[in-house]
């Protein structure tokens, strides 16, 4: 049997096994097999890279990288679109009526501070609006979207020719 190294980017939760270094990388070996899990952010600074050597190693020794979904599919704006239908209410209400009302006054509230278009992402259930200003306040803050451990090597498996898997699809990822 083949023995096969795998780079896994995602989002660790919880693992037990033994830690590279200072990192979220973690080495899983059974018999002849190894598996590199990466805890990875989506979103980073300039100032983050270069990564931990780490994680460079694990790529270098790996044969396949598994990613969350499909990158390319996930980074398109056709993704986009699905990704905002999914989590549009579908009946006619608004986020103001889905939230309790002193949570809609701060939200309002920050909302406002940030010159964020609350009114127009109303339609929207709370865990895509959440999304939306994380991912406008890590951009407020430096951090880039698209420039994430997982964008990284993504990259860099298409120009070195590694093998890419993915552990869900782009639309079993939008049905959770």
């Amino acid at each position: 049997m083949k023995s096969c190294c795998k780079l896994i980017i995602g989002l660790l939760v919880l693992l037990s096994a033994s830690a590279s270094a200072e990192t979220s990388l973690y080495e899983i070996t059974k018999g002849g097999q190894k598996i590199y899990l990466g805890g990875t952010i989506h979103v980073l600074r300039n100032s983050d890279y270069p990564l931990p050597a780490e994680f460079d190693q694990a790529y270098e020794r790996a044969s396949i990288l598994v990613f969350e979904t499909d990158m390319k599919k996930a980074s398109s704006p056709e993704f986009g679109q699905q990704m905002a239908q999914a989590f549009k209410y579908s009946d006619g209400k608004k986020l103001s009526r889905d939230l309790q009302p002193k949570l809609w006054k701060e939200l309002q509230a920050f909302a406002n501070e940030r010159q964020f278009p609350l009114e127009q992402m109303s339609m929207f259930k709370a865990m895509f609006v959440s999304l939306t200003l994380s991912v406008a306040e890590m951009q407020r803050k430096g951090f880039g979207v698209g420039q994430g451990v997982d964008s990284y090597f993504y990259q860099k498996a298409i120009l070195d020719s590694k093998a890419i898997q993915e552990k869900e699809t782009t639309d079993e990822f939008l049905v959770q």
